[in-house]
């Protein structure tokens, strides 16, 4: 074979081994159609009257092609697109906002007016005869009213709550600082406190809800069940307490879910909260009041500070109280057991063994509270 034979045959198979190569490597990628305008090939301006001009200006501005025999729309720019095929904005919640829901919240935050700020109040659709009182209250403080809104945008904004129709968009309640209690001895008709303003002890006074007795408070310490929390306010109002503590950083958050368990009484019965349990319960002690203890057995307490329920109304009855109720689960700390004057608890009626020996906080708190009126403030 001559030498260029060689070179013609070497020169073939490089060639074939390139186009080989080549395919390998194309085929791995996908091969896309080129993109075209419908009018190319036409002039712009003939094709669009083509198309269009039959269609009548109403029509266009419905969206309805009648000619077709079917329903779709027609725009001649893309703005207008993207505005009418936009579908409406979903309610978001806010995570500096409180939504409350529900009639009883939402009436009591307005007719009490706690709270720093009132945003939009929301007003369901099938919401057939409108409380006119909580309309009279919004129409006063000149809130924005959105009436007809969809179940499911209040339920977005409830996190599927209970709201029957109504939610409001307030501020959160921010509680006072709480030092010490003093005072409270009938027959006046306040008790004194001194509250932490900017970091400066402030002495105010607070109204007693009945003069005729000395004033009697609730503290809560250590719970964290928002349901548990709103019941224990609710039967604290309802039972006639003139006020309620919480410790700062142990117990839940107040918030919708409390408001909702509470029935309103969150924004209607006075609430502090006490940075320093500790020294909340020396000074109110060493200022002439009681505070008793809520335990699952007083047995192991000294004799002198062991109280049985049938006595809570003498101790009301001599001086200024506050009862003191503890987690779900542990209960009230040692600590604060310690610094309480007097501790009592509450005992099943019959001596047999029972399977259930305890009672939810809520039900417990309000059981002890109802035992500080006599059995006649019921009949």
């Amino acid at each position: 074979m001559r030498a260029t034979e060689i070179l013609r045959f070497r020169g073939c198979f490089y060639q074939l081994a390139k186009k080989e190569q080549t395919s390998t490597f194309d085929r791995y990628f996908p091969k896309t159609k080129e993109r075209r305008k419908a009018w190319e090939g036409q002039d712009k301006d003939q094709y669009f009257k083509d198309r269009f001009a039959h269609v009548h200006a109403r029509q266009k501005q419905q969206g309805h092609n009648n000619s077709k025999g079917k329903s779709s729309r027609t725009y001649d720019d893309k703005s207008e697109k993207k505005r009418v095929n936009r579908s409406p904005p979903r309610l978001e919640r806010s995570p500096l906002q409180d939504y409350l829901y529900g009639t009883g919240p939402v009436l009591a935050a307005l007719e009490a007016g706690r709270r720093s700020g009132y945003g939009t109040l929301y007003v369901g659709r099938d919401e057939g005869q409108m409380n006119r009182r909580i309309m009279q209250l919004a129409n006063e403080r000149e809130l924005n009213v959105k009436y007809e809104m969809e179940k499911r945008d209040l339920n977005r904004l409830t996190n599927n709550g209970v709201h029957n129709g109504y939610v409001l968009e307030t501020r959160p309640l921010v509680l006072p600082d709480l030092l010490e209690l003093s005072g409270g001895n009938k027959p006046e008709s306040t008790y004194s406190m001194v509250q932490r303003a900017y970091n400066v002890p402030t002495r105010v006074d607070g109204d007693l809800r009945n003069a005729g007795r000395n004033a009697f408070g609730v503290y809560i310490d250590q719970v964290t069940d928002t349901h548990n929390i709103g019941a224990i306010i609710r039967s604290a109002y309802f039972l006639g307490a003139d006020f309620l503590v919480m410790s700062e950083k142990n117990c839940a958050k107040l918030n919708a879910v409390v408001a909702k368990a509470s029935a309103g009484a969150l924004d209607l019965l006075p609430l502090y909260n006490a940075p320093k349990p500790l020294d909340f319960f020396k000074r109110t002690a060493q200022n002439n009041w009681n505070v008793v203890a809520s335990l699952p057995d007083i047995n192991k307490l000294p004799a002198d500070k062991r109280t049985p329920v049938s006595g809570l109304p003498q101790l009301l009855e001599d001086r200024p109280t506050l009862m003191v109720f503890g987690s779900e689960g542990e209960g009230l700390r040692r600590s604060l057991i310690d610094i309480c004057t007097h501790g009592t608890s509450l005992n099943p009626p019959t001596s047999s063994k029972v399977q259930v020996d305890s009672l939810n906080v809520s039900v417990a708190a309000a059981l002890l509270i109802s035992h500080f009126h006599p059995s006649s403030a019921f009949d």
